[in-house]
């Protein structure tokens, strides 16, 4: 236990040559000492004298290397706790400023001396926490909610100079669809001065928040948004989300937007209780909270405003409210159902028309994850839970197709001359895997400069157990039924003589779509380029490597079977070799084998001409291949100009690049060598679930790390040793592989490091979950990034819905904590059935 003198440590770190500041962190000196007794010294004594040595060390180095003693930028800044818990980023970023730290970001304040100070009446000291208790009853409300007019005094708006910002990014998404985390991540981002009313410790944004200079806003909605989710009530759609200041609620304009979400939550909340508690009648709130209603002269200054800034009238005839103008006295507000959606198009043209630089980014999220999640917090209606949400798809499909990347509406109105894509659709599964990465590039696609990195806690997790085929709805599974039902009827017969494809001019095709982890989408790519038929195709492939029985040195060699293809395997070309289409997996090729063996890295994927297996070797005899290989791919063990992308096949195999079993291929590298020959080289990252994607990899390709439904006394130890290891080695490979996304993403995504100005961006980051949701509007907007002209639309089936719990298992999974799950299991014990029936 020591004391470091202050003075002596700033005169230690100057004389070796090192910028030193020191900040003193000043706190209300009877509450420091409470809280060191309390939790760190139980000595009085020792807590006072402790406390004045320290407050020597401090005034002496404020002496010597304070502000008065030092010439420019002071060695030691004293900071209040009081002032930073009262001023909060304002005093933050004045400290930033004063040690030269360029950042925005603004941490979580929770005030530590409030618990600390009590009422100076004598009886409050006397009877301390039950007076407490007794005072927060009597500032409450029966709903247990604090009265509006201390709400509002504690969290008073920030006062803006603007109603209407330069810029407004606004985050969409279904309800449960991590819309909130995106938003508040966004805010914290810019900076964002928080309107909201803090419901949690972890502030997040409610409906909107500001940056400082009032240049950027973050606004966030649902579809819908509100309560009262009720089935066959009509949820209405209005035009656009005004701006804060001017919206209020239907049912009672007087009072303050945010007091009444408070008000609305906690009715909502009662009439629940009283459904449950079988209790009839419908109680009332908001109507006898007269004191939430703002005075009048605050209400007109701010509705004045709202009139001249924004253009919301019910006199203004050339202008739209948004929503329903306000008439009489709340003339200048956009009222606002309790429960509403958003229409984006018209929302992004309300906000054109006014000058406004306005995106939208939409949060997409597994659909049955997100579905199960809206039913847990949102909305306990699964009928109402579907047609929301089947209506929020309509609303964000209309508003990709007319505003996306290939918007059909870009640049046709004033205001919108530059042309640029304004809807921006975002996968949580993507943010959540590769985290800061992709969250950098969307800041980069919004203007947002800044380095504030949220905590990435994935909130699918929970719903996620191994593939099961019961998980499925009878919809879905009807669905998937149909579809491959439909595939097994369209494909083509067998042929009775089997003619190769021509052979290509050239191997190396002019435009290369490499698809990392789907074999779907890389089909799907391939069928829209001309490069792989629809319905599949019978193709020649070499038989796996077998043994002649007369001779177990040789295998046998030049045998030959045909075999159906319904997905790309590792390319396909057009006809005329402009377009090719390769499947990567990463890895190549890998089968766990109980040891921690973790394959290789090599360079790059060659055409499949010049690709050696291991096991198969090459895919043709013919001497003229290797030539070409040789000559136009420039693959050769003596090139030393050029890289062979694998091991360089010598002597007779010289041409060929040598694979082993399995192997990752390096993006970067992968794109690097395509492009110094000449091709013009697209990659595309499918990114799913990672919980999912972990799962299927341990069922396809590392069965051993699967959990065994033997009873855990009857498995040997080995056995459970060798389950170990392949389940540490699944966690390894799916590292590796990430690292292998993350770094050719960074160096040649969107504004990618390694992409001059002018480049077109070589790596695009597509969602699965996104794929499935939006289908066809999803699907155009990546055959536009790619080049690709075709209206081809796949059968989707739902690969996902098989590895979320179906509704039984989400219930009952005490992980999730869903409140329905305890109930049924109240049920099954009141029943009193025999264990074997309860779970049916």
């Amino acid at each position: 236990r020591f004391l470091v003198n202050i003075t002596s440590h700033i005169e230690w770190y100057k004389s070796r040559g090192v910028e030193v500041t020191v900040l003193l962190f000043m706190r209300d000196r009877s509450i420091s000492k409470k809280s060191k007794f309390s939790n760190r010294c139980v000595v009085p004594a020792m807590v006072d004298a402790e406390a004045d040595l320290s407050l020597s060390l401090m005034r002496e180095a404020m002496v010597k290397f304070g502000a008065r003693s030092t010439k420019g930028r002071p060695h030691v800044i004293p900071v209040s706790y009081e002032g930073l818990m009262e001023f909060k980023e304002v005093y933050l970023f004045d400290i930033y400023k004063q040690l030269g730290i360029n950042s925005s970001h603004v941490p979580l304040f929770e005030d530590g001396n409030e618990k600390h100070v009590k009422s100076v009446d004598a009886s409050h000291r006397k009877s301390g926490r039950r007076n407490d208790e007794k005072e927060a009853r009597s500032n409450t409300d029966n709903t247990g909610q604090d009265p509006c007019h201390r709400i509002l005094e504690e969290n008073p708006r920030n006062p803006k100079t603007a109603l209407l910002p330069k810029k407004v990014i606004t985050v969409f998404g279904t309800e449960s669809s991590g819309s909130t985390f995106l938003s508040t991540t966004l805010g914290k981002a810019i900076g964002g001065i928080f309107d909201d009313i803090p419901k949690t410790k972890e502030r997040t944004i409610s409906r909107q928040a500001t940056s400082l200079n009032e240049e950027w806003e973050i606004q966030h909605l649902s579809l819908p948004w509100g309560w009262e989710c009720e089935e066959g009530k009509e949820i209405n759609t209005v035009e656009a989300l005004v701006p804060e200041e001017c919206f209020r609620y239907e049912r009672n304009p007087g009072i303050e937007s945010r007091s009444a979400a408070r008000m609305f939550a906690a009715e909502s909340n009662m009439q629940r209780w009283h459904r449950h508690q079988n209790e009839p009648g419908k109680p009332k709130i908001i109507e006898d909270l007269t004191t939430c209603a703002m005075k009048p002269e605050e209400d007109e200054k701010l509705m004045s405003k709202c009139r001249e800034e924004v253009h919301i009238s019910e006199e203004n005839g050339n202008w739209t409210c948004g929503a329903m103008c306000g008439e009489g006295k709340y003339n200048g507000f956009a009222l606002y159902p309790q429960r509403f959606s958003v229409n984006i198009t018209s929302h992004i043209e309300w906000y054109l028309s006014r000058g406004v630089d306005i995106k939208v980014v939409v949060s997409l999220r597994d659909r049955t994850i997100s579905s199960k999640s809206k039913l847990d917090g949102h909305c306990h209606n699964p009928g109402v839970v579907t047609s929301e949400n089947e209506m929020a798809l309509s609303i964000i499909t209309e508003a990709m197709e007319k505003y996306g990347r290939r918007g059909s509406k870009l640049g046709s109105l004033p205001g919108d001359e530059s042309g640029k894509e304004r809807v921006i659709a975002v996968s949580y599964e993507g943010m959540m895997e590769m985290q800061e990465v992709y969250l950098y590039k969307l800041y980069d696609q919004l203007g947002i400069n800044s380095n504030y990195v949220p905590s990435f806690d994935d909130g699918n997790e929970k719903y996620v157990t191994y593939a099961n085929a019961a998980n499925l709805g009878k919809q879905e599974m009807e669905h998937q039924q149909r579809v491959k039902k439909n595939l097994l009827d369209t494909r083509p017969p067998e042929p009775k003589e089997y003619h190769p494809p021509p052979s290509k001019d050239s191997f190396l095709p002019k435009k290369l779509i490499t698809v990392v982890g789907s074999s779907f989408l890389s089909t799907t790519l391939a069928v829209a380029a001309g490069a792989f038929p629809s319905e599949g195709r019978w193709i020649e492939k070499a038989k796996s490597p077998s043994f002649d029985t007369d001779s177990v040195d040789e295998p046998l060699k030049n045998a030959h079977e045909l075999v159906f293809e319904d997905s790309v395997g590792t390319a396909a070309a057009s006809l005329n070799n402009d377009w090719q289409i390769q499947h990567l997996s990463l890895p190549m090729g890998w089968k766990c084998d109980g040891t921690d063996h973790i394959p290789d890295v090599v360079e790059a994927l060659v055409p499949e001409e010049c690709y050696c297996d291991a096991s198969f070797g090459l895919s043709s005899d013919d001497p003229k291949v290797l030539e070409q290989c040789r000559t136009e791919v420039l693959i050769a063990e003596n090139n030393t100009s050029w890289t062979c992308g694998s091991k360089c096949g010598k002597g007779q195999m010289s041409g060929s690049a040598l694979y082993p079993n399995s192997y990752f291929v390096n993006i970067t590298s992968h794109i690097e060598w395509y492009l110094s020959r000449g091709v013009d080289i697209t990659v595309v990252l499918l990114m799913r679930d990672r919980s999912i994607s972990m799962k299927e990899m341990q069922r396809a390709d590392c069965p051993m790390a699967m959990p065994t439904k033997k009873l855990s006394h009857s498995i040997s130890e080995r056995t459970l040793k060798t389950a170990s290891t392949a389940r540490a080695s699944v966690k390894q490979v799916n590292q590796t592989a990430l690292a292998i996304k993350k770094e050719a993403y960074e160096k040649y995504g969107k504004h990618g490091s390694m992409l001059k100005s002018g480049d077109k961006e070589r790596v695009i980051v597509v969602s699965y979950e996104g794929l499935l949701e939006l289908e066809g509007v999803y699907l155009f907007d990546l055959y536009h990034q790619l080049g690709i002209s075709s209206t081809y639309i796949p059968a989707f089936i739902d690969d996902n819905a098989q590895y979320i719990k179906s509704d039984s298992a989400h219930w009952n999974d005490t992980s999730i904590g869903h409140k329905k799950g305890n109930q049924r299991k109240k049920l099954l014990a009141a029943l009193d059935l025999p264990s074997n029936q309860n779970q049916n």
